[in-house]
């Protein structure tokens, strides 16, 4: 199953609600115990997912407003742009959160919670 985001949202508000849409199209694909589960050496360009993967709430942040997902034997990262930064950092950018705000590390539960709050749906 691949799914296939043709136009990245332009605020917090219209990210969380795609992260959301993605999830519930896609319950499989989302997992917050990492940021995702590439191999190393795999990357996942923007906007589509393949049968299999899986991404936390950071990593469709991020995957959604155009980064490339990069997994290496050490660490997983994005890129973007010629720009190289932490999957947290890219989402708390494309979300509006400061590092105090984020819930990178909650369950799935929590996760779903926040992002209906950041879309205006709670």
């Amino acid at each position: 199953m691949t799914g296939h985001l043709t136009q990245q949202p332009q605020t917090p508000a219209a990210l969380a609600r795609a992260i959301l849409d993605a999830i519930r199209a896609q319950p499989d694909a989302f997992d917050m115990e990492e940021w995702t589960n590439l191999a190393p050496g795999e990357e996942l360009e923007p906007g589509a997912i393949t049968c299999g993967t899986t991404l936390c709430a950071a990593g469709w942040a991020a995957h959604l407003t155009g980064w490339t997902i990069v997994s290496t034997p050490l660490s997983v990262y994005a890129e973007k742009d010629e720009r190289t930064c932490n999957i947290g950092d890219a989402a708390c950018e494309a979300l509006g959160l400061t590092e105090d705000e984020t819930f990178w590390w909650e369950d799935e539960e929590t996760a779903i919670h926040r992002l209906e709050e950041i879309a205006g749906l709670r």
